[in-house]
């Protein structure tokens, strides 16, 4: 299922957005009547031939004429008018066209969409860096943290960077600055250098943007609706991201067949209860697959469960990790989801955006749906349609209440990776694929 996003961006509601539609149909009918004149000028060009009339007093360039007529003298007034006349023409479809083409942009959202920008890097927070509450946190309420330093190693990991282009398509408020703007870029990083990630089991090195703990309650914030899911609820969510163009992931240079694809990219949705790791849903960089099984999906994916044999892929893809349900088990049975689906190839340096629709439920009954635009300009494409599957993890008979964003850069621990860095803008949220698909700029 191909969706195409061209018309996808902000505009006009209402009335003014079927006005500007109006002139631009008018526009359409100026700019094919001009593509007539055209064609009717280039047939006579291919039927004449010139000749230059005999005057010895001509000093100006020759007169050109049809063979079979004679030069007809026209009057100074009929000269002006047809000036006037081509100017006037020209001057309208130039500005037809500018109609059509913002007419062809308009967008009305819903008044559930929310935008979760990055915060304001201009920000100047009294006895605080510029950008940064306290060197960590920033004026949307971002918490940033690399291998949990934050006094020492996070400002060198995460920052802000908008000489990288990823979501200042997307205007969304600054939170504490009080003001509103593009979502600003923010550069979350790992060299190969960096410590272990203290508490995780199996060595990780990463860097992370999560929401501080009283961010959708706090008024300092100027706090956005909470985009902490609840049981039952069905929402859209949009990102962009990106890696550096060197970026190289973990099981790629050497084959990991256990954690080839603990490289985690994009919008996570992460636990907050005991009993697993693992968050419900996180978009990563594949380099390993099933070496059998596994089923068809949508423009060429694969869904496949936890706990196969696995092998080395021959190019790195886009995989979402789906692993929900009773907090007991990562696999997949009657009480637990544990899915993958391996989507595009992936390509370092190249801008994902990428879209999730999300029925959220722990018993089995939720939904989930991925796509990621083409960058080639057939807009958004399906790789994942899954129901009757656990997106929340749950204990007992309590669904968590608590699962929350992330922005990451998660990777198994290897120090012989290049450095690896990960852009981000934010997150939309909303209840239409309209609400949260990110434009072009």
């Amino acid at each position: 299922m191909v969706i195409d996003s061209a018309c996808q961006t902000r505009g006009s509601r209402g009335g003014g957005a079927k006005r500007a539609l109006g002139v631009a149909a008018i526009a359409r009918y100026g700019l094919a009547f001009a593509a007539h004149v055209r064609q009717q000028r280039s047939k006579a060009a291919t039927t004449r031939l010139s000749v230059r009339l005999p005057s010895a007093r001509r000093a100006s360039a020759p007169e050109v004429f049809p063979i079979g007529t004679r030069p007809r003298r026209r009057s100074v007034k009929t000269h002006i008018a047809s000036l006037a006349a081509r100017a006037f023409v020209a001057a309208f479809l130039t500005l037809a066209g500018a109609v059509e083409s913002s007419a062809s942009v308009l967008t009305t959202y819903s008044a559930s969409r929310s935008v979760y920008c990055l915060g304001d890097s201009n920000w100047a927070y009294p006895g605080s860096p510029q950008g940064w509450w306290l060197n960590a946190v920033s004026s949307t309420g971002w918490v940033r943290d690399a291998a949990g330093q934050n006094s020492t190693l996070t400002p060198q990991r995460i920052y802000y960077d908008d000489t990288v282009s990823v979501m200042q398509s997307v205007s969304g408020r600054y939170g504490h600055a009080a003001i509103s703007g593009p979502c600003r870029t923010a550069a979350v990083r790992i060299d190969r250098s960096d410590p272990a990630v203290p508490g995780i089991f199996a060595g990780a090195q990463g860097s992370v943007l999560r929401p501080y703990h009283d961010l959708y309650t706090n008024p300092f914030w100027g706090p956005p609706p909470t985009a902490i899911p609840q049981q039952g609820k069905t929402w859209w969510y949009g990102f962009a991201a990106k890696t550096n163009p060197g970026y190289v992931p973990h099981g790629w240079n050497t084959p990991d067949l256990a954690f080839g694809n603990w490289n985690s990219f994009g919008l996570e949705w992460h636990v907050s209860i005991g009993g697993t790791t693992l968050g419900p849903i996180m978009q990563e960089i594949a380099t390993i697959g099933p070496a059998s099984g596994g089923t068809s999906g949508p423009n060429g994916s694969v869904v496949y469960t936890c706990n196969q044999t696995m092998t080395k892929l021959r190019h790195p893809r886009l995989q979402i990790a789906l692993t929900a349900g009773l907090n007991t088990a990562t696999t997949d049975d009657a009480t637990h989801t544990c899915r993958r689906i391996l989507g595009p190839a992936f390509q370092a340096g190249r801008l994902y955006k990428s879209i999730y629709q999300v029925k959220w439920d722990a018993f089995r009954q939720g939904e989930f749906r991925w796509w990621v635009d083409s960058g080639d300009g057939r807009g958004y494409v399906q790789y994942a349609d899954l129901t009757g599957v656990s997106t929340l993890w749950r204990s007992g008979s309590s669904p968590d209440t608590g699962t929350y964003p992330q922005l990451l850069n998660y990777r198994k621990a290897d120090t012989s990776l290049p450095t690896s860095i990960m852009y981000y803008g934010g997150f939309v949220r909303g209840s239409t694929m309209t609400d949260v698909a990110i434009p072009s700029r």
